[in-house]
């Protein structure tokens, strides 16, 4: 009777291990990602324990690095001090060098402990740099998944966007800018090359004030004219600049359009020099504006300036001119017609350039002439004459001085400066007219002779 009661239980104990052995062992699932990059760059995998199951080079060095690492299983902060241990050993760690953590996350249920988990990775990491004396800046954020695979799959690692998040920068946002390499078919390894300074762009116009939205289709903008990526950091200088000036950004737009619309028209204008030139276009528009001309006036003005000086070089002098002609309060459409005198060039025989250098000079004489009261047609008439007469324009001041003296003999003087006229050919008044001699003079009545 006891030993049946006691082979039950054996019975059951030995069944019960054959079913736990036929069971798989729970799977370790995991819920977030943690990216290190110094150069090289890391992913490690986490599980709800915050233990590594498992890692993945991001980059050739980080691919080269697994083979000195065994962090499979350990707790977070352990592990990262074992990389940074490798690191230190392979002379990664340089001055020069920054250490970037971005985790993010796989399980949206463990989305709010990713900001503790991102402090615990960062005095991990900090701690152990303090131990083995190596002074670097280490960064770390919490981004979102999309983000993340977003920008590996263009190509782009944590380290390449950090600073647009560093600066405040939405997610949104920056997936924007990475899609513009693909979107503006700018090639990829070109864009990725240059990253860093499409990136330092959006910040720049955006700690400027302007807003994420505006920015980001200003840089669009800024790409698309220079696909080459070499001036993109004067277009965008011009940007800000605009903006602190007072002015609407996306006149930027407006100035940056203006080299395809003289393209159309047949002016050809090198893409280079545009570009190179370009903080010079946006000074002569802020320079306008300045003294009180419309914006719309201004971009009229640029336009013709670029007409006539397709070189660039001469368009300060040229602003210059145009700022003088509105102080001396001639219209916005006398000064245009001033400007427009360069088409006139090859009837006048002034070679482009001539016309270029001594267009201050022509700017001097018209508003000498408007002081002297000589305006509109006939002072546009005086200055081609003397342009004609003087195909150098080193003497166009002196010969419109003399036009203007002329002028001023021929006027009428005013009546009080009237010339009075000789004595002789004065009446005098009734009490002093000359009286007739008396042999003259007719005898009154009384003493008239009788017959």
């Amino acid at each position: 009777m006891n030993k049946k009661i006691m082979l039950i239980p054996l019975a059951l104990l030995l069944t019960m291990s054959l079913i736990l052995a036929g069971c798989p062992a729970p799977v370790r699932v995991a819920v977030a990602n943690l990216a290190m990059q110094v150069n090289p760059a890391l992913q490690l995998s986490l599980d709800r324990e915050h233990k590594v199951i498992g890692v993945e080079g991001l980059d050739e060095d980080g691919k080269a690095l697994l083979a000195q690492l065994d962090v499979q299983n350990k707790e977070l902060r352990q592990a990262l001090q074992e990389i940074i241990d490798v690191l230190m050993d392979g002379g990664f760690l340089t001055p020069e060098v920054r250490v970037v953590i971005v985790l993010h996350p796989i399980d949206v249920r463990v989305e709010e402990d990713l900001p503790h988990l991102s402090a615990i990775a960062h005095q991990a990491v900090t701690g152990r740099l303090v131990e083995i004396g190596v002074q670097i800046k280490v960064v770390s954020q919490v981004i979102t998944e999309d983000l993340y695979e977003n920008a590996i799959e263009e190509g782009l690692l944590p380290a390449d966007y950090i600073d647009l998040i560093e600066a405040g920068v939405s997610a949104d946002s920056i997936k924007s800018i990475i899609g513009l390499g693909k979107e503006l078919h700018i090639e990829q390894e070109l864009f990725l090359e240059e990253f860093d300074t499409t990136a330092s762009a959006m910040i720049d116009m955006v700690e400027a004030g302007i807003t994420e939205e505006a920015a980001v289709a200003l840089l669009k903008a800024a790409l698309k004219a220079d696909p080459s990526l070499e001036e993109v950091t004067t277009i965008t200088a011009g940007i800000v600049d605009m903006h602190e000036a007072g002015l609407n950004p996306e006149q930027v737009l407006a100035l940056l359009a203006l080299h395809k619309e003289l393209a159309d028209l047949g002016i050809a204008i090198a893409p280079e020099t545009f570009l190179e030139e370009f903080s010079t276009i946006v000074a002569a528009m802020i320079d306008m504006t300045d003294a009180g001309i419309t914006e719309a006036d201004a971009m009229a003005m640029i336009r013709e300036a670029l007409k006539a000086d397709p070189s660039l070089e001469e368009v300060t002098t040229i602003t210059a001119g145009i700022v003088d002609m509105h102080e001396a309060e001639l219209t916005p459409e006398y000064s245009l017609a001033v400007l427009r005198l360069h088409k006139e060039l090859g009837v006048l025989g002034i070679a482009p350039e001539t016309f270029l250098e001594e267009f201050s000079t022509i700017v001097a004489a018209m508003i000498d002439m408007a002081e002297a009261g000589i305006r509109g047609d006939a002072a546009m008439a005086m200055i081609r004459e003397a342009m004609k007469a003087d195909p150098s324009l080193e003497e166009v001041a002196i010969i419109i001085a003399a036009e203007i003296d002329l002028v001023d003999e021929q006027q009428v003087p005013p009546p009080d400066e009237q010339q009075v006229p000789p004595a002789e050919q004065q009446v005098p008044p009734p009490d002093e007219q000359q009286v007739p001699p008396a042999e003259q003079q007719e005898p009154p009545p009384a003493e008239q002779q009788e017959p």
